[in-house]
């Protein structure tokens, strides 16, 4: 794999694996600064979803998410190639702090407001800033679009949303 990433792009280095379940997630160094690379197989769309380049550009001035650096092209059998922005910290198990809360559930409604929903809000996809006291959604890829399904519909991958941050991530 690591043939593949400089072949991608020669500046990356890697260092390492996102996850036991991400195999096509990498910790990398570009330029002395950290980033995830990210992409999918061109068979198998449930690792990234199609429509997450579009839903980081639609979320570019969104805080609480890690954002879009750089899109390349698509190369041999693998697509949505992104290089993201890292975010430093812990993997979250359960957050009480209400403040901590609060600006996960702000960063949620404010990606609802954008047309964004269904936002696979789980304890891998969330990380909680080393000093504690900041969060963010650092995964996106399997996002809805408000204009893929009924508003009806819409309204309740929303609701599931913050059924999700209640479930998996608050106590």
């Amino acid at each position: 794999m690591i043939d593949l990433i400089k072949k991608i792009d020669s500046s990356l280095e890697y260092i390492n694996i996102l996850g036991p379940s991400s195999e096509l997630v990498y910790k990398i160094k570009k330029d002395g600064l950290i980033y995830v690379l990210k992409f999918s197989r061109a068979w198998a769309k449930e690792i990234i979803n199609e429509n997450e380049p579009e839903i980081l550009e639609l979320a570019k001035d969104t805080k609480g998410i890690t954002h879009l650096v750089r899109r390349y092209k698509d190369f041999k059998n693998y697509k949505n190639i992104l290089l993201k922005e890292y975010y430093e910290g812990f993997r979250v198990k359960k957050i009480k702090d209400r403040k901590i809360q609060d600006k996960l559930k702000n960063t949620v409604n404010n990606l609802h407001f954008l047309g964004i929903a269904r936002l696979d809000l789980e304890d891998y996809n969330i990380v909680l800033s080393l000093d504690k006291k900041d969060v963010c959604i650092v995964d996106v890829g399997h996002g809805i679009l408000k204009r893929q399904v009924s508003l009806s519909k819409f309204e309740k991958l929303k609701r599931m949303d913050f059924r999700d941050l209640e479930e998996n991530i608050f106590c």
